[in-house]
């Protein structure tokens, strides 16, 4: 059987694409490329979950590789979350989870609409599918970067899902794309400080509705294991939702940070020094958004928490982490050529992250969920079978890869 290296041997052709794209979309596109700061949202959606073989590990793993879908089907449901502290920011949010298959196939592909009327269907996830047998499950609370969606990163979220997790992302009101767009976009130092508490208020409702009888994510989150991940000022969030950060206190119910090209200058030593939970960053070396160099670095030398992980993906670019390298394959796919304003705004940025410049991003996709779902499974999940794809050893044979660790 062969071992973990087998996994990234060759990169797989990335199905995440929209299959039904029209000219309204690329009109939205345009919309969200111009608010993006440092995320941008994009029609990209994640493989249909399949049931994969044995496990491709000669220790204990059963069951599918991190980087490749889970044995779950994918829901996908949109709910209000109020922090009764702050009633007047109701927040948005998607949650994914793993879904009952037979559910899942009568229900519809869900919908990620940009605006009204401006939208496209996921390939993977399904509309209010019932939950899964097998709750409650380890519930991983996901935050975008800045100017971005909660449905950025399609391919990290729907993934995780189909690994048996429940996932949580909201839309930061005050950072978002559509903010950016209206003018009601928040200073960064008031969204330093809503962030977290937004992460907070997420894993308020998500157990509240886990132990409300009638409700359709009854029984869904293990209390027990929750976690935090997110991208570039999404990476911020997480690491200080875990800490606190000025008036936000820390949650302890956070037990582990999976940081995606953290946005850190802002954080204090002293707040970084806080982090005491298992976390990783992961960091692409051509990212000059949140470079390595004080963004990645810095967390490295002050987080105290045991195990710390450090991956650095050779060429990889700060978009990236996102599924903005689908826009092209979108607009290719309609039935009239875009007009020229809309392919200028997209190529703008494609050409920050999806040139041959950088790494191919289904392999930068590959390499970034290998770990990253390995490091939630392990540390969240609590399943000890993953460990072989957090070592040296497995790293090694990742050529794009920098891996350290301070166990």
């Amino acid at each position: 059987m062969p071992g973990p290296a087998a996994l990234l041997g060759t990169p797989s052709p990335n199905p995440r694409r929209s299959r039904r794209a029209t000219i309204r979309i690329a009109m939205a596109f345009a919309l969200a490329i111009v608010a993006a700061a440092c995320s941008s949202s994009t029609g990209a959606t994640s493989a249909p979950p399949t049931t994969a073989a044995a496990a491709p590990d000669s220790t204990t793993r059963q069951g599918p590789a991190p980087d490749q879908p889970g044995p779950y089907a994918v829901g996908r449901r949109t709910i209000t979350v109020t922090d009764p502290t702050r009633p007047a920011r109701p927040l948005t949010v998607d949650v994914w989870y793993p879904a009952d298959s037979g559910s899942a196939t009568a229900a519809p592909l869900t919908t990620y609409s940009f605006l009204p009327g401006v939208q496209f269907d996921s390939s993977a996830a399904h509309t209010d599918a019932a939950l899964a047998s097998g709750a409650p499950y380890p519930f991983v609370v996901y935050s975008h970067g800045s100017g971005g969606f909660r449905w950025v990163a399609t391919h990290f979220t729907e993934l995780l899902a189909s690994h048996g997790f429940v996932v949580a992302s909201a839309d930061h009101t005050g950072d978002t794309a559509t903010d950016q767009v209206t003018g009601t976009d928040a200073t960064p130092a008031q969204n330093a400080l809503d962030r977290p508490a937004d992460a907070h208020a997420e894993i308020d409702a998500l157990l509240a509705r886990s132990a409300t009888a009638g409700d359709p994510l009854v029984g869904a989150v293990n209390p027990a294991r929750i976690g935090m991940a997110g991208h570039s000022f999404g990476g911020f969030t997480a690491i200080t939702a875990s800490t606190g950060f000025q008036t936000v206190p820390a949650d302890p119910r956070i037990k582990a940070v999976l940081a995606q090209a953290p946005y850190t200058r802002p954080i204090p030593d002293e707040v970084l020094k806080r982090d005491t939970v298992p976390t990783m960053t992961i960091t692409g070396t051509l990212d000059t958004t949140t470079p390595i160099d004080p963004d990645t670095t810095r967390p490295w030398e002050l987080i105290p928490g045991r195990p710390l992980y450090r991956v650095d993906v050779t060429e990889m670019a700060h978009l990236q982490f996102t599924d903005v390298c689908a826009y092209p394959a979108l607009l290719a796919a309609l039935p009239a050529p875009a007009p020229q304003v809309v392919v200028d705004l997209v190529n703008r940025r494609v050409d920050t992250a999806c040139t041959p410049a950088y790494l191919d991003v289904a392999r930068a996709h590959q390499v970034t969920n290998a770990f990253g779902v390995a490091f939630l499974e392990r540390y969240v999940a609590g399943d000890a079978s993953v460990e072989p794809y957090l070592t040296s050893t497995f790293a090694s044979t990742v050529p794009e890869v920098t891996f350290s660790e301070k166990p």
